[in-house]
């Protein structure tokens, strides 16, 4: 559905498609717009839809709007932050059959979710859907460096760093 069914923006949605549109300019510096009428902290999110879009949209052409384009990079975003945190989990796990009973546990509920709940917080452009698998990615570092696992700091910063652009207080 992200890659054939033209989206289109309305409301919260057009809104942050134009902080897109200069984030892909390089002249985005604030982050998205709240309701009690201020920026919240950082665009980069906002340069990561724009990079999708410039990649899927522009240059590859493998989807019909700028919404698809950013909804295509969201999902990769959230995959590589989901798997970042199984992957951290694995870390702490000696069964080697973890992995496999990891990922094949987040196929299937990211299937279930999607195919019964439209616009579901696993593929939203609500910023504060955004957030989920950032912070599922931070809070999984931080646990792996509570438990002495000091390789895992950079990880923290990343993630505590995504999260202050996407303004979790």
């Amino acid at each position: 559905q992200v890659l054939g069914v033209p989206a289109f923006e309305g409301s919260d949605s057009a809104a942050n498609s134009l902080q897109v549109y200069h984030a892909k300019l390089g002249r985005e510096m604030l982050g998205n717009y709240s309701r009690w009428e201020f920026h919240h902290p950082g665009p980069a999110v906002f340069y990561l839809l724009g990079a999708g879009e410039y990649v899927f949209r522009d240059w590859l052409r493998i989807v019909p709007t700028a919404v698809n384009a950013q909804l295509a990079m969201l999902v990769l975003l959230n995959t590589a932050l989901l798997f970042g945190a199984i992957e951290i989990w694995a870390g702490h796990c000696a069964e080697a059959i973890f992995r496999p009973l990891a990922w094949s546990g987040a196929v299937l509920v990211i299937f279930a979710v999607n195919h019964t709940a439209a616009q579901s917080a696993m593929v939203s452009l609500w910023m504060p859907h955004v957030a989920l698998f950032p912070f599922l990615f931070f809070f999984t570092a931080c646990g792996a460096v509570a438990a002495g696992r000091l390789r895992h700091l950079p990880l923290v910063a990343l993630g505590g760093m995504l999260l202050v652009h996407l303004h979790v207080a």
